[in-house]
């Protein structure tokens, strides 16, 4: 398994995933997870590789907007999610 850590924003989403790809078509890992993600960063990333898990920050004080962007998306790929706080 891997996960990334956080977004490099330096880099399209779409080429770190596509390096991350390759790792899976070696066998070198099973799944592919993001963490700290906002929902198009995740379409994204599962346009080039089905993404396993989402981490993100879930509390009911601070449910921002795109936290919610996220959980639906997550939901309508069918991505698992990884709360915390």
């Amino acid at each position: 398994h891997t996960r990334i850590g956080r977004v490099d924003h330096n880099y399209p989403i779409e080429d770190t995933i596509t390096v991350l790809k390759g790792f899976v078509q070696e066998g070198l890992f099973d799944h592919i997870g993001m963490s700290e993600c906002s929902a198009e960063t995740v379409r994204k990333a599962h346009a080039v590789h089905p993404i396993s898990a989402v981490e993100i920050e879930v509390s009911p004080w601070s449910m921002e907007p795109e936290t919610k962007k996220v959980l639906a998306t997550a939901w309508e790929l069918d991505i698992a999610v990884i709360a915390y706080s």
